[in-house]
């Protein structure tokens, strides 16, 4: 009579256990709704005070979170950094590099893109060959040679765009579309630089963003050589919104 009462004590333990088990099981699951249900909520709050015309554009950007840890740190949209922020807490910028060039350093949570880092050495051998002749470009241009200054500066920007496209080219066979797209967006900015010949030459004393060019000291016009005229040859950065020059 012993062995069927200690069976069924067994029996009864087991049960016991796997309901147990089942209802740890079902806690988690319920958690982990309520843990999917929150980020749902905060991107859809965060989505919801926008537009279509402008949730495309904010979908295009490069974004820093305001008044935070994160405030040195640029972000894709998609961030979950970025998506638990009141949004209107953010400044924006068209692409990556226009980040890095305030400063600004890549997410490591949503993997922001960053064209300083790379494996690739053809990217990195491209990027070499942009930088040196966009310095030819400014060396030329400040003696006077103009028609061999747009040469060095067309051919730098070229560089620059075919490394982008062999970084994006890169990003989009990993599936890292946001990534492909930031850096396909970068690529075009850079042959648009290059199809612009040279920069315009502003008026004296003003700005960057007056002028789409690069600024010149208040009654200075054209170059430091003589004969005056021509083009301010300075050294590529951001001009107008548009990455001009890497932040290495």
């Amino acid at each position: 009579m012993r062995k069927p009462a200690f069976f069924l004590l067994i029996l009864a333990l087991t049960v016991s256990a796997c309901f147990a088990d089942g209802l740890t099981r079902s806690g988690h699951r319920r958690s982990h709704r309520a843990r999917a249900t929150s980020k749902t909520a905060a991107k859809a709050s965060w989505l919801a005070h926008y537009e279509k015309p402008e949730l495309d554009w904010i979908k295009s950007g490069i974004w820093q979170v305001l008044g935070t840890e994160t405030g040195t740190t640029y972000h894709l949209p998609s961030c979950p950094r970025l998506l638990q922020q009141n949004p209107r807490g953010f400044i924006g910028w068209g692409s990556s590099q226009e980040a890095l060039s305030v400063g600004r350093k890549p997410c490591p949570v949503c993997h922001a893109p960053d064209p300083r880092q790379t494996t690739n050495g053809r990217i990195r051998e491209l990027f070499e060959k942009s930088s040196a002749a966009l310095g030819m470009a400014q060396q030329v241009g400040g003696l006077g040679f103009i028609s061999e200054a747009a040469d060095y500066w067309q051919t730098g920007w070229i560089f620059r765009g075919d490394a982008f496209m062999i970084a994006a080219d890169s990003e989009k066979g990993k599936g890292r579309l946001e990534n492909a797209r930031a850096l396909y967006r970068e690529a075009g900015n850079a042959y648009g630089r290059a199809s612009s010949y040279l920069p315009a030459v502003p008026a004296p004393g003003a700005t960057m963003a007056e002028t789409g060019g690069m600024g010149l000291p208040s009654g200075v016009l054209g170059m430091a050589a003589g004969g005056g005229g021509g083009y301010n040859m300075g050294t590529p950065t951001m001009v107008s919104g548009v990455a001009g020059g890497i932040a290495f």
